[in-house]
């Protein structure tokens, strides 16, 4: 039975327009045919050099592009809130100056009751917390380290910062936010900054998605399930359209009118959560607005449990 050539050089041969059996019989011959057959290996050789070349510096641009609108996203979300941050300092300067006048008031009569004295100072010192806690939160989410390390992130302390950071936007709105949580403290591997930025546009997407509706609140869940902790962050409005659910997490996808969207778009904050190794997903079967950002669990490594020992 005649053994049929190696497929590899059957193709070769056919690009020589030979059959296996219209091989050369000359040397000559043979050495023009295997000459055609390593000129054509070596440029498909640099034809496969050319395009993953090219297709590196596409993923580089790629990325690159995807961190300036996530940096742009953040700047505009800075503009956006700057007003209600303004408020949200000017109000516990307020309470403060309030306080402070109290106490002179009464230490200009001839005695001062202590149990005065500690309530003007405990309503200073909570105040003052307060305001701490906001520009804290301001500090990091305009940080202009874009490092992208992840570290344990407590995201009970994230999601209340985040939520601080948007309370003037979801009162002019008339929105209840609440969060709730299952347990006090769940550690994830995270960038808690980015992370941050993706929870505030979240629920910012979510007081403009409702602000027309009788029924205006949003609320944000914490669960631990299994090996990851989640956040939950639904709003009142009836859900996302069937018709464009699969657009939502597309680059440049909107809802909103010209000008009114300037947070981070679901795209950007997609590849953030799973540049994490995580997942952010829309829950069609919640009756609501309902997106899961899952995040996995920090676990310590022998070294941490030596140092804690």
């Amino acid at each position: 039975m005649k053994k049929k050539p190696h497929r590899m050089l059957e193709r070769q041969l056919r690009k020589a327009h030979l059959q296996a059996d219209q091989l050369p019989k000359e040397m000559d011959q043979w050495l023009s045919l295997l000459e055609r057959i390593s000129q054509t290996y070596l440029q498909a050789e640099q034809d496969r050099y050319l395009l993953e070349r090219s297709l590196k510096i596409s993923s580089e641009e790629i990325r690159q592009s995807q961190e300036q609108m996530a940096h742009n996203a953040k700047l505009a979300s800075l503009g956006e809130m700057a007003g209600g941050i303004a408020h949200e300092i000017n109000n516990p300067l307020t309470i403060i100056a309030i306080q402070v006048e109290k106490l002179e008031f009464l230490m200009g009569k001839k005695g001062i009751a202590d149990s005065d004295l500690d309530a003007g100072l405990t309503s200073i010192r909570t105040t003052c917390d307060r305001i701490a806690r906001i520009v804290k939160g301001l500090r990091q989410f305009a940080s202009g380290s874009e490092n992208r390390d992840l570290a344990p992130v407590d995201l009970s302390e994230v999601i209340g910062l985040s939520i601080e950071m948007c309370e003037q936007k979801l009162r002019n709105r008339g929105v209840g936010c609440r969060f709730m949580r299952e347990r006090q403290t769940v550690i994830v591997d995270a960038n808690s900054i980015q992370l941050s930025q993706v929870i505030l546009n979240l629920i910012s997407n979510g007081a403009d998605a409702v602000k027309n509706l009788d029924e205006k609140w949003i609320r944000v869940e914490l669960k631990e399930t299994g090996q990851y902790g989640q956040i939950y962050v639904t709003d009142s409005g009836a859900g996302i359209p069937e018709a464009i659910r699969s657009k939502i997490m597309q680059p440049f996808f909107t809802t909103k009118e010209i000008g009114e969207g300037t947070g981070l778009g679901l795209s950007v904050s997609k590849g953030l959560i799973e540049g994490f190794g995580g997942k952010l997903e829309y829950n069609s079967n919640c009756p609501n607005t309902q997106f899961i950002i899952s995040l996995r669990k920090h676990v310590e490594v022998q070294e941490d449990l030596d140092e804690a020992a």
